[in-house]
């Protein structure tokens, strides 16, 4: 069996009955657009770990979250295939473990209560602020 046939059945017969329409569509394309190129027509008696792996750094070193998410398709399709009596193994089984992690980013914040007492008083006197503009925020100050 294709690796395509394969992921295709388990989108219709297991994942759609589970989530919402659009999410099943948005997981399906996903899928189509980043791994049937490489994936598709591989047989999945031929698919290593070696494979999804190569295939998974290079989603990642774009985008890690992908590829962690793309990982976690690809070990659903995998079980699914191993339930149903088409293979006999799983090569997506803990490759989540190779592929990067995502970067945090701390965002710019203050931790000083004097200087966000500062900013809260310069806000306030500040004329250059439509009233608009100033009651926004101080809502999203409270």
């Amino acid at each position: 069996m294709k690796f395509k046939t394969l992921a295709r059945e388990w989108l219709d017969e297991v994942h759609a009955k589970q989530v919402k329409d659009s999410t099943s569509v948005n997981v399906g394309g996903e899928i189509s657009r980043h791994l049937f190129d490489q994936l598709g027509d591989l047989d999945i008696a031929q698919i290593t770990p070696k494979i999804l792996l190569d295939v998974l750094l290079e989603i990642g070193s774009h985008s890690p979250h992908l590829a962690k998410r793309l990982c976690q398709r690809l070990n659903a399709i995998f079980v699914y295939a191993g339930v149903m009596g088409y293979t006999d193994k799983n090569p997506a089984y803990r490759l989540n473990n190779f592929l990067p992690k995502n970067k945090s980013k701390h965002h710019n914040h203050i931790s000083d209560p004097k200087q966000l007492s500062r900013l809260l008083k310069d806000v306030d006197n500040e004329r250059g602020i439509t009233p608009v503009t100033k009651s926004a925020f101080w809502v999203l100050v409270y």
